[in-house]
């Protein structure tokens, strides 16, 4: 819009008033925004959460929070573990650390996610070291549901969602289902009965190598497309038809992505890096994700801006793989040796306005959780990195 104040009529009241031509056509701009809004919405959106047609909010704003919980009966979690003791963390002046859930609620998370009813789904290890081999004959891991029945902000109920898993790592709440990356496959978990346990459970895509450490297939991922992305780590793949054709045999690593029913595979960025962990996306769009070694001597773990169809570094056998027409694309970010694992970006302004659009992520190794300023430079980003958190003690190694 303008800034130059030559007026349009207005009535308010019966009067007939000029208003700046500016704020006119801020509301103009706006209403266009809204109508292009709605659109992209109307292409990819549940109508359960569409609100232009009566549909219900996946949010909720707690106003008189108090009198709201003063009218639930109170739950408490069960007596911790004994001999379990939360990490002591180092915070901005200003934030606390709360426990939200502990053994025996969970014992051995990695990563997880939230549903649209608020239960927080957790892919959770049984506390051991397995080969492949081992891992696929006692199936030892499983997908926990833990659940706040009080809504005070503590979890007070776990279920086994999904027991008899290889190695689940992380997940994505889609249209009533749960998407897993558990090698060698991608499931789709489904509880059809709300019991809280997945009765109906498909391998949408398969197979995956992996030799049972984490460097193998991660997520999944909501997609702003309406697709389902996962990551897979350095073991390569081999996806057979109904027949039993090879339709794709390659070694590297690589961003996939599938409808929900599990159709159409793509590869949408890969090549060389031996771990990439977890994605997230801009508001445009854009896919931004945490890389294990994408370079050694020395290592560099790092953030990537994930480019459709780009090649990046390192291992040498793989990178003619995927089609290429200029050089090998390089990290945003580099973290160093520090075993990056999640991130994701942070859309809300509650935390601090200041925050919104961040990423946040996680040092594995050295217990940190930083805080990445992202700024446009020509097609790509410029980031800055900031501490949020830091362990006392080095026992206290966070995942996503």
């Amino acid at each position: 819009g303008t800034s130059t104040f030559y007026g349009a009529d207005i009535i308010e009241n019966e009067q007939l008033r000029k208003e700046p031509q500016y704020l006119t056509d801020f509301w103009t701009d706006h209403a266009v925004k809204c109508i292009e809004q709605s659109a992209k919405y109307d292409e990819f959106a549940q109508p359960k959460y569409d609100l232009w047609r009566g549909g219900k909010s996946q949010t909720r704003t707690f106003v008189g929070i108090d009198e709201e919980l003063a009218q639930v009966d109170a739950t408490e979690p069960p007596p911790l573990t004994e001999g379990f003791v939360p990490a002591e963390l180092n915070v901005p002046d200003g934030y606390v650390v709360e426990l939200a859930a502990g053994p025996p609620l969970v014992a051995h998370p990695t990563m997880a996610c939230f549903d649209d009813r608020g239960r927080l789904f957790v892919s959770e290890n049984a506390g051991v070291n397995l080969s492949a081999a081992e891992l696929e004959e006692q199936l030892p891991n499983s997908v926990r549901m833990l659940e706040d029945t009080d809504h005070d902000g503590r979890f007070d109920r776990s279920t086994v969602f999904a027991d008899r898993m290889t190695f689940p790592m992380g997940g994505a709440w889609h249209d009533g289902a749960l998407y897993v990356a558990s090698p060698p496959n991608i499931w789709r978990l489904e509880d059809t009965d709300d019991d809280g346990v997945a009765d109906k459970r498909d391998v949408l895509v398969s197979q995956f190598g992996y030799t049972g450490n984490a460097a193998s297939v991660h997520g999944c991922f909501n997609g702003p497309d309406g697709r389902i992305y996962w990551c897979d780590g350095r073991h390569g793949h081999e996806f057979r038809d109904s027949n039993g054709d090879v339709t794709s045999k390659l070694a590297g690593s690589y961003i996939f992505s599938c409808r929900p029913d599990g159709s159409d595979v793509r590869i949408h960025a890969g090549g060389g890096p031996d771990n990439p962990v977890e994605v997230d996306f801009t508001d445009a769009g854009e896919m931004l994700g945490t890389v294990n070694i994408m370079y050694s001597r020395p290592r560099i773990d790092c953030l990537v801006h994930w480019q459709h169809g780009g090649v990046y570094p390192h291992y040498e056998r793989v990178l003619n793989e995927r089609p290429r027409t200029g050089e090998l694309l390089s990290p945003i970010h580099n973290f160093g040796h520090v075993a990056i694992s999640g991130m994701m970006r942070y859309r809300s302004g509650v935390l601090d306005h200041q925050f919104r659009d961040n990423i946040f992520a996680t040092f594995f190794n050295g217990g940190r959780v930083v805080r990445l300023e992202t700024e446009r430079t020509g097609s790509t980003f410029n980031v800055t990195q900031r501490e949020f958190l830091s362990p006392v003690s080095r026992d206290f190694h966070p995942t996503d």
